[in-house]
């Protein structure tokens, strides 16, 4: 290890020095061979992750002067243009900074518990934060060399890591019960969730972002946040009830324990309310027919889950809340009308 952090430290300052001997030998060629720097630090994080201590043997000194040395290049233009010798750089300190930062954190706290799970996603959201943050902080519109830059950092460099976001988002929010003993859980004030809605909040304004300056949409984007903070919402309930009433962080209690089952239908049934009404007053079928699906399915597993607990106050609950609210979604958020069907009553009324 201590052989290939100084190989990599060496490569690095002699990547900064080829420019200036091609230009004092007058040999252009020979400071394309800087550009050779980046899958040689490619490779060597490869390496890293088996040893999961990238700082350990000088590591912190050889990461750090390449990491410089490349950006260096960046910066005096001694590289080609666009995002193959950029976009990997980001990747690169994404693995780097993950690792050490998951190594340092076992020290402190072990790998038991909440905060070694929520670290696996800090350096990444911190990294997308940034870059969104370096390319559109400025108030004044960008230039078209400006816009381009951005597209690279933000839109290209950005994508794995905030698909990694939306990974790790999915996998705690339906996998982890949220201790971080010694402090109480309370819903969305602990640290998972909190954390879980930064990754959200942070998938919103990278998209947002995205379409404000590129006019690229992604329209699977507003489907993932949605399906994400419904997930979100389902795993605060079941962490809940783990640590409030006892019952077990399994998915299975769903089927087994009828408070369980109450809840998840009281919960489902309100939010299949609130989205029917607000496709309702935004006139958004789409998201009406969605709603409608959801609280389909809430009717189907009364019927299937929750009537097989005979006699039981939940089961009566969820009936009648189910009831009364489907009375209420009948007159309060009916089916928006499409877009003909506006435009004939607009006429009628004129």
């Amino acid at each position: 290890n201590v052989f290939i952090h100084a190989s990599l430290a060496f490569a690095a300052l002699s990547s900064v020095l080829l420019p200036v001997a091609a230009k004092k030998l007058q040999w252009s060629r020979l400071s394309g061979l800087s550009v050779l720097l980046l899958p040689l630090m490619a490779l060597v994080a490869v390496i890293e992750v088996f040893e999961s201590h990238p700082f350990a043997h000088a590591g912190a000194y050889s990461w750090l002067i390449s990491i410089a040395a490349y950006v260096f290049l960046l910066m005096q233009q001694h590289l080609p243009k666009g995002a193959i010798p950029r976009a990997p750089l980001l990747w690169i300190v994404a693995v780097i900074g993950a690792m050490e930062w998951q190594y340092q954190l076992v020290q402190l706290v072990g790998r038991d518990g909440v905060w070694y799970q929520i670290g696996w996603a800090v350096v990444p959201m911190l990294l997308v934060a940034a870059m969104c943050y370096w390319q559109f902080h400025r108030k004044d519109p960008l230039s078209i060399n400006a816009l381009a830059c951005a597209r690279v950092w933000v839109w290209t460099a950005c994508i794995p890591l905030v698909a990694f976001v939306i990974v790790w988002f999915m996998g705690m929010s339906l996998n982890s019960d949220g201790n971080a003993a010694p402090l109480p859980y309370i819903p969305l004030l602990n640290p998972l969730d909190i954390a879980l809605a930064g990754g959200l909040l942070l998938l919103l304004i990278w998209h947002r972002l995205i379409a404000q300056h590129f006019q690229k949409r992604v329209k699977v984007i507003p489907m993932v946040a949605g399906l994400m903070a419904f997930t979100l919402l389902n795993g605060v309930l079941l962490r809940t009830l783990h640590h409030w009433v006892g019952t077990p962080f399994q998915w299975v209690a769903i089927f087994d324990y009828p408070v369980v089952q109450m809840a998840f239908t009281l919960l489902w049934t309100t939010t299949a309310f609130i989205l029917m009404l607000l496709a309702h007053k935004q006139a958004k079928r789409h998201v009406w027919i969605i709603g409608a699906g959801l609280m389909g399915l809430v009717v189907a597993k009364i019927f299937l889950l929750d009537l097989a607990q005979h006699g039981t106050v939940e089961r009566i609950v969820s009936f009648i809340g189910v009831g009364l609210m489907l009375l209420v979604m009948g007159y309060f958020a009916p089916l928006p009308p499409t877009q003909i069907e506006e435009a004939q009553t607009e006429k009628e009324t004129a």
